[in-house]
């Protein structure tokens, strides 16, 4: 499989200033970058994750419809964030939290069937870096964050320029190539750059910057970083039925690609992950 390589020839800022598709974006929620922060901190306790959460009503109350819907298969009402995290637990209350924070966001741009297939590969990927990134120690918070934001650089096309990245992909694309190739010609810069772009200008971490930036790129055989968690997870993602665009991957393959020590936590069959998955998407998209 050929793997779009983002090489960007400007820095993110001098792209963020100049680049006349990145000027007018929507600014993206500050609750998330809130999050991220708590996320980022070690000593962050769950009263710090509650009282931040209660500060955005809005997000309160659909954090709570989503907390009671069938597909959390809870069996009594959260009637509380308090409780939401008792029920819950502490990273999947933090998990769903982002997650509404980022469909709010998208909502604008998800009425199009093509837009909706690209936030649930994310939901798909953060779940596999989660799951990737605990095999190796690597905190399950940043790896499940990295992977929801990775595509963020398509997210901010699709929600200032819908109807353009809406045509974009219901065009034949037959590959992550394709699509790159058409954001360039469209855009004159691919997500992979506005990523790392927008990434940078909304004071995200650095790791989250790289994963933007470059979770298209080749990747060492042993690399067992993040921005290789995220990559693996992307194309474990598409092979499983969450592609983007066209995916020709099967998942034993990718899965044979990827590093042993990460390997271990991966279901064998792909029915086994895909079900997994899907459980998991849906109780974020409810």
């Amino acid at each position: 499989m050929a793997l779009a390589t983002a090489h960007p020839q400007t820095s993110a800022s001098e792209l963020t200033n100049h680049h006349w598709a990145l000027r007018e974006l929507p600014t993206f929620p500050a609750i998330v970058t809130k999050l991220l922060r708590a996320l980022n901190d070690d000593g962050a306790s769950i009263k710090q994750l509650v009282d931040l959460l209660r500060s955005d009503a809005a997000l309160s109350a659909e954090i709570l419809r989503r907390a009671n819907s069938a597909a959390m298969g809870l069996r009594s009402h959260v009637g509380s964030l308090q409780h939401a995290v008792m029920v819950l637990g502490f990273t999947q209350l933090k998990n769903l939290a982002m997650a509404v924070s980022m469909s709010t966001y998208l909502k604008p741009a998800m009425k199009a069937e093509s837009m909706k297939k690209c936030w649930k590969h994310s939901l798909a990927v953060a779940h596999l870096a989660g799951s990737l990134g605990r095999a190796v120690q690597f905190e399950h918070d940043r790896a499940y964050t990295a992977g929801m934001l990775h595509d963020m650089g398509m997210f901010g096309l699709m929600v200032h320029f819908p109807g353009e990245y809406n045509d974009l992909m219901i065009e034949t694309l037959l590959s992550m190539d394709d699509l790159m190739r058409a954001e360039r010609e469209i855009f004159e810069l691919d997500h992979c750059e506005a990523g790392a772009a927008l990434a940078e200008q909304w004071n995200f971490p650095p790791e989250i910057c790289h994963v933007a930036g470059h979770h298209h790129d080749e990747i060492a055989p042993d690399d067992t970083g993040l921005t290789a968690i995220v990559h693996w997870s992307g194309r474990l993602a598409s092979a499983l039925g969450f592609e983007i665009v066209g995916s020709f991957e099967r998942y034993q393959d990718v899965r044979e690609l990827v590093p042993a020590s990460l390997r271990a936590v991966l279901p064998e069959s792909a029915e086994d992950a895909s079900r997994e998955i899907i459980a998991k998407v849906q109780s974020l998209c409810s």
